[in-house]
């Protein structure tokens, strides 16, 4: 009898232990839904994607997502997150979004390459190039000629192995996609109306890692083309001067390159009582005056060095009588020597010109050398237009 009691016993507490294990979950998911929503839907997606969201709050590690894509007449409008941080990216119709590209574009990768990648990945990766053509006045130029050359390494010697070309779209955007390659060299034309953009060089590869373009759809590299102008005479020339240390002046014609005892359109003093040394700094100060005109200092910094080509027509307005460079003997910026880049106005607007100068306090008892390289329009025309790639 106690046999059977205690079987009785055994299975009754085993209903009731299987009896709890099936209604504690139900109860536990009961207690624990949020609320429902307007359509009186609480869907256990719901409940799991709100206690992730609780539970994952956004850090420097958030790897990268993709948010939401926006399909325009042109391309699509990427959301993208990284690292706490949220950006859009613009892809044209032509490209194939993938995540690797949104994240390069974004987020501005350039790491070295994973050991995963084949050793053909590392040395001549994917290159991509955002680029964008538009005049003087910042209007799009649409139907502009792009001619991309691109570098490939194979393993010994780098080469040019493959040409593209490609116009440019109705706003003025362009996209280079190559499989491969070192370095790319593109040349953009919109002829014969518009003056060539000079050729212009962006790395990729292992061979100049400090200075790899960063491609950025919402930033495309602009290319500015200059409408071609008649072309009116000029006169061009690349001298080098001396003057007294004194800080006696020199005068300087610019419609024949040369120094004049009188008249003249610049004049240029330097007073620099001792010569060059590399022991301490020392005081020396430039000066140079345009005659019945004045300068404007045309900007240029290391990464984007003024070139001669870009300057196709002088301001009108702007100028000042002279510039100066000065330096005295306790100066914590000094510097042995100036070069900059100018537009030049004299004899009342009768002449325009852009002008290279430069200075070197390395001097000698035949006096202080500088040099002028300058291109000049006697016909009292701000237009310095030269036939570059005509």
């Amino acid at each position: 009898m106690k046999t059977q009691a205690n079987k009785r016993v055994v299975i009754v507490i085993g209903l009731l232990c299987l009896a709890t294990a099936t209604v504690a979950p139900l109860w536990l998911k009961r207690d624990h839904l949020p609320p429902p929503d307007s359509k009186g839907s609480n869907t256990a997606a719901t409940v799991n994607e709100s206690h992730s969201q609780t539970k994952r709050p956004t850090s420097s590690r958030e790897p990268f997502r993709i948010i939401s894509e926006q399909v325009t007449a042109t391309g699509s409008l990427f959301t993208v997150a990284k690292g706490g941080q949220r950006t859009n990216v613009f892809l044209p119709s032509t490209m194939r979004g993938t995540a690797e590209l949104l994240e390069a574009i974004a987020f501005g990768q350039n790491e070295e390459p994973k050991s995963t990648q084949r050793p053909d990945d590392i040395t001549n990766p994917h290159l991509y190039f955002y680029g964008l053509v538009v005049d003087e006045r910042t209007n799009a130029l649409v139907g502009a000629n792009i001619e991309a050359l691109v570098q490939t390494y194979d393993g010994k010697s780098l080469a040019w192995r493959e040409t593209r070309q490609l116009i440019s779209e109705a706003d003025g955007r362009f996209t280079v996609d190559v499989p491969r390659g070192q370095s790319m060299i593109l040349k953009v034309s919109k002829r014969p109306d518009y003056i060539d953009y000079p050729a212009q060089r962006f790395e990729y590869g292992f061979v100049h890692r400090s200075l790899r373009h960063v491609p950025k759809a919402l930033e495309p590299v602009t290319f500015i083309l200059h409408k071609l102008k008649p072309f009116e005479p000029l006169f061009s020339f690349a001298q080098n001067y001396r003057t007294p240390n004194s800080g006696e002046p020199v005068r300087l014609d610019l419609a024949i390159g040369k120094l004049v005892k009188e008249g003249g359109d610049l004049i240029v003093s330097i007073h620099c009582p001792e010569p060059y040394t590399n022991l301490k700094p020392f005081p020396w100060r430039l000066s140079v005056m345009a005659e019945n005109g004045g300068f404007v200092e045309i900007q240029s910094s290391p990464a984007e060095p003024v070139r001669s080509e870009y300057l196709h027509e002088a301001p009108d307005a702007g100028y000042t009588p002279r510039f100066t460079k000065e330096y005295g003997p306790n100066a914590t910026d000094f510097d042995r020597q100036f070069d900059g880049w100018f537009y030049v106005r004299s004899r009342n607007g009768q002449i325009y010109s852009k002008m290279y100068f430069r200075m070197n306090t390395f001097w000698d008892e035949r006096g202080v050398p500088f040099r002028i390289e300058a291109v000049v329009n006697t016909n009292a025309s701000r237009n310095l237009q030269t036939p570059i790639g005509q």
